[in-house]
Order: C-alpha cells, then structure tokens, then sequence
C-alpha cells in the first residue's frame, strides 16, 4: 500500500513541476507563484512535508557534522603544505593562504561565515587555495543543491496566501536558510528542489514511511503470529527481518558491539543514497508481562545506549534509532512528551485480539494523574 502510495506521489510531483517549467517563458510574477504553488503540494503531502522539513535543516545537519568538520581539517592541512611549497618571498600567496586557512580554523570554533564557505571556495574557489569538493561525493552534493534551493524558495513563501494553509507551521523549518543569500531562479531552483524530491521518494528515504508500512505488515499480515502462544521477541524479530530485507535494507541480527547485543541493526541497500542505516529495538509485551512507565523509561535508557555504542564505532551508521513496542491488553498505549528523549523514537504497535471500538481510551505513560 505504502510502495504504491510512493508511486502515487512521485506521478503527482511530477506533473506539479511540469506545471512550472511551462511558465520559463512567463514573466517573474508568474514565475513566483508557480513555485509558491509547488511548495504548497510539497509542505502539503505528508510523504514530502517530512524531507521537506528535514532538508531546510540541512546547514544545521551537515555543515554542523563531525563528517564536516573532518573535511575541514584536511584543508587546513592541504593549506599548510601548499604555504610550504611556496617560495618565501611570495607575500601575496602566503596572505591568502593563511587567511583561508584562518577561515578554516573559525569554523571549526564555529564563528566562521557557512556563505563564505558556500559561494566562494565551492563554486568558485580561487587559485592555490584546496576545494571543498562537495562533488566528489554525489550524495552530499545533490542534498547540497535541493538545499540551496530550498532556502532561496522558502523564504518568499512565507508571506504567500498558501503559507495560511491548515497545519503549516513556518517554525519547523531550518533557520539557517535566513543566512543564505542568493537571486532566486524559480524554474531552475524549483527544478533542484523537484529532482531532490523525486530521489527521496524513489529511494525510500522516508524512515517515517518505513516504519508505517512495517506497523502495518503487522497489524495487518502478521496478526496471527503475535498471537500465538508463547511468541517471543526473536520471533517478532524474524518477521521483521524478513520485511526490512524486502524494502532493499539488509538486516544485521543480533550485532555486537563490546557487551552489546542490539535487535536489528538493518545497513541500506546500495541504491538507497538517500539513506543510512536504521536501527530497531524490539520490545515484546503480550501476555500476563505488561508495559508500565517505569519498564518503558528502561527500554528508552537501553535503546539509546545501543545508539551511543554504533555512533561510537561509526557515527553516521544510525542517526536514531526506533523502539518497537508490541503489546495487547485491553488499551491503547502512548507516552508523555516528559519522558521521550531525544533520537530514540518510540512506536507502539498494537497486536492483542480486541477490535479498536473496544479498547478503552489511551493510556498515557509517565503522565501524572
């Protein structure tokens, strides 16, 4: 449902764009609010709002990154060796180089300027001074572009009458895009932005996506299987390893690290560029064994320490990790916002034997009475 839902999607995201580009020989008025009208079908879609939300965090994300900041340093050291090569009496080239070498060091402390870095020495940089090949790796480069974008299209739809639409809320959004500067092209910067889209969807990116189609397959298809005598969490972990692996992820079962042993560490396909690895822990309560606020508040600590152990080992492997509860009973089950905690993502999956008009109302863990 969900692939074809996907589907569905990138047809409309297409046409969507297909209805801008015909405006390239419309004046900038015209222009201006094709483009206002694209983003309102992508802030509007739920598959689409999320990557949208997440890609205008994308200075924050990266240029904020310890994958960054080890870039970086190895220009520092490039410049370092291109100022050895030099002959002494070269004061220009010595000022230059010490002055992008400078630059290098406060973005490291974190006072350098990011649209020096952005203008500057990746699309233009000069002479002698190392490149901060963002294109050696398409990856980067492409989130780069649709990001760019982004932040010249963000803020001229800010004051649109489609920013009024139900459920928008312009806080979400990066406020890093307020840094950036730019003339806007809207076809050109809409086509970035589309092109970005496309491979979010077409890549399943979308981990939210994921993990709803997996509720799902659950709920739906697998039923039965919760509620057979005396299931355990390595059977609930088959049946999901087997799903994982159908979507192009390859599910690495029962992973080490150190005296940790955590559920599913599932590593992306390789055509999932979009995507990094998705780390899952499963929690089992059917039967007499019950989840309560003080068993859910250990299944977080536990969750986020397998986090902090694969970060530690490679720490763009899991950039959170999910926390799946299955349990029955006679209620629905949810948890205050006091106790969730930050990259551990909890999702509870109902598998008991009642139908949803007759559980009782939601059960809310760690809310005071």
């Amino acid at each position: 449902m969900f692939n074809m839902r996907i589907d569905v999607v990138r047809k409309e995201l297409e046409r969507r764009f297909k209805e801008v580009e015909e405006l390239s020989d419309s004046d900038d008025g015209d222009q201006e609010a094709g483009s206002q009208k694209f983003l309102y079908f992508l802030q509007t879609d739920p598959l689409t709002k999320e990557f949208l939300v997440e890609l205008s965090h994308y200075d924050e994300r990266y240029f904020h990154s310890e994958p960054f900041y080890t870039i970086i340093r190895k220009l520092i050291d490039d410049i370092d060796s291109e100022i050895a090569k030099k002959p002494s009496d070269n004061c220009d080239g010595h000022l230059e180089l010490y002055s992008y070498k400078k630059y290098f060091q406060d973005l490291l402390n974190g006072t350098g300027d990011l649209n020096k870095l952005n203008n500057s020495i990746i699309n233009s940089p000069r002479t002698g001074v190392p490149t901060f090949q963002l294109d050696s790796n398409i990856n980067y480069y492409a989130e780069y572009v649709g990001a760019s974008s982004l932040y010249r299209l963000l803020p001229l739809y800010e004051n649109c009458p489609y920013c009024f639409s139900p459920g928008f809320n312009f806080s979400q959004f990066g406020k890093e895009m307020y840094r950036r500067g730019g003339t806007v092209d809207f076809i050109n910067d809409c086509r970035n932005l589309y092109h970005a889209v496309d491979k979010y969807l077409m890549t399943s990116k979308s981990k939210s996506a994921l993990i709803a189609r997996l509720k799902t397959y659950c709920t739906w298809f697998k039923l039965e299987e919760f509620q057979k005598k005396g299931i355990k969490e390595a059977d609930i972990s088959k049946i999901i390893e087997e799903y994982i692996f159908s979507l192009g992820y390859y599910p690495i079962v029962n992973a080490r690290a150190g005296r940790s042993i955590y559920d599913i560490l599932a590593d992306s396909g390789e055509n999932l560029h979009w995507d990094n690895s998705i780390l899952l822990e499963l929690k089992l309560y059917v039967g007499k064994k019950k989840c309560t606020e003080s068993s859910i508040k250990e299944n977080i600590a536990q969750a986020l320490s397998y986090l902090s152990t694969v970060r530690s080992q490679k720490d763009d492997l899991a950039d959170a990790v999910y926390l799946l509860v299955f349990y029955d009973g006679n209620e629905l089950l949810d948890i205050d916002d006091s106790i969730r905690v930050p990259n551990v993502q909890v999702e509870f999956i109902y598998v008991g034997k009642n139908s949803p008009s007759k559980l009782k109302d939601t059960k809310i863990l760690g809310r005071n009475k």
